[in-house]
């Protein structure tokens, strides 16, 4: 069959519309004459492959990586990164427009990664029989591989010390958990119940505007080592006036939390993982904040949530519910600042504090992904006049 990819959609597929099918094809590009194959259905859409690109697309270049096309980690490495930029722009705006019903009145700016290769803090593993690689794409079959183009150097040295390693050649399933600073590496092998420290190391120091956060290979931590001061520099010239109150929401080990300290009087910092919640603790000691009250439970429950003119959220791909975001609109914060890693959940968002009375004031892209169709989404919502 012969189409034209009218356009990416989500997972950077490209679309295509022919006898009447809706047929996603991974790895071509917008405008691009295709011949191609259905493979499967699924729902009221197909899936298929390009068996030849017949017009190809001047954004098309060589993708970096050996194992591009089988590994199911990167989908956009066949695209120029100016384009791929754009292309995240635009994915962005037609997902404000179809869900939120949204029309941004100002440019949204993009704001690039400083690195586009050995970018990645961490990266999982898999492990199968004792080969260490990641799945391909849309399977649970390994391709072993002997490096990763978007991890961090550090983590790329310690794949090639690994391998041959006996209690790895011994695993039938697991991961290896690696993070790294740009200078050190912690590692962690999980298999079953079962977790091994493969380095001395048991998790990493990071010095970011004057704080310093302690992270572990299984924490969460923001996947572009070079963008977290670009994260936090972003925070900081939203809150530089400062305030009595602040609230983190989805808090984690407590990244912008630490930050918010810094300004307002009181922050109140929502967690529900334990694990998390004593990292925050740590991080709190290590850098002597006394002024971080961790609240934890859910936060849908009676009087869990205070008052605070300024609220920080960054929830998972997931997003928030409309009942949280009704909790939030309850503490009439003046500012609500967002950060989303999905478009899709972010416009739906977006709409839910739009009738809450809360509109779209600043909106930038932050890639924290290079090479792939995700991005970091930088946001600030205040109360319609």
């Amino acid at each position: 069959m012969k189409g034209k990819v009218e356009a990416i959609g989500k997972g950077g597929y490209g679309i295509v519309f022919r006898e009447g099918k809706t047929v996603f094809v991974p790895y071509v590009i917008e405008g691009e004459e295709i011949e191609f194959e259905i493979e499967k259905k699924k729902s009221s859409v197909y899936f298929g492959k390009a068996v030849e690109i017949i017009k190809s697309s001047e954004k098309r270049v060589k993708p970096v990586c050996k194992y591009y096309g089988v590994c199911g980690g990167c989908n956009f490495q066949h695209i120029s990164y100016d384009y791929q930029l754009k292309l995240k722009r635009k994915i962005l705006i037609n997902n404000l427009k179809r869900i939120a019903k949204v029309e941004i009145p100002f440019e949204v700016e993009t704001i690039p990664s400083p690195f586009t290769e050995k970018y990645r803090t961490k990266v999982t593993f898999k492990i199968i029989n004792g080969k260490i690689g990641f799945f391909k794409r849309n399977s649970n079959e390994l391709i072993e591989i002997e490096e990763c183009i978007i991890a961090n150097e550090k983590i790329n040295d310690f794949l090639k010390e690994i391998k041959g390693n006996n209690l790895i050649e011994s695993v039938k399933k697991g991961e290896i958990i690696v993070l790294s600073n740009g200078e050190k590496i912690s590692a962690v092998l999980k298999s079953g119940r079962k977790k091994n420290y493969l380095t001395d190391e048991k998790g990493l120091f990071f010095e970011l505007l004057g704080l310093k956060y302690f992270f572990t290979p299984i924490s969460f931590i923001q996947s572009n080592l070079y963008n977290l001061k670009t994260m936090l520099s972003l925070l900081r010239e939203e809150i530089e006036k400062g305030g009595e109150s602040a609230a983190d929401l989805f808090s984690g080990t407590g990244f912008f939390a630490m930050l918010l300290s810094k300004y307002f009087k009181k922050v109140y910092s929502y967690e529900i993982k334990k694990e998390n919640i004593k990292l925050q603790e740590k991080n709190k000691n290590i850098n002597s904040i006394e002024n971080i009250k961790i609240i934890s439970g859910n936060i849908l429950r009676k009087n869990m949530i205070f008052p605070s003119e300024l609220f920080v959220i960054d929830p998972p791909r997931g997003g928030i519910t409309k009942k949280v975001i009704k909790r939030v609109a309850q503490a009439f914060p003046e500012k609500i600042i967002y950060f989303s890693c999905d478009s899709a959940t972010f416009s739906r968002d977006t709409f839910y504090f739009k009738e809450k009375g809360y509109s779209l004031k600043k909106l930038k892209i932050l890639d924290n992904f290079p090479h792939s169709d995700h991005f970091e989404i930088f946001s600030v919502f205040e109360k319609a006049d």
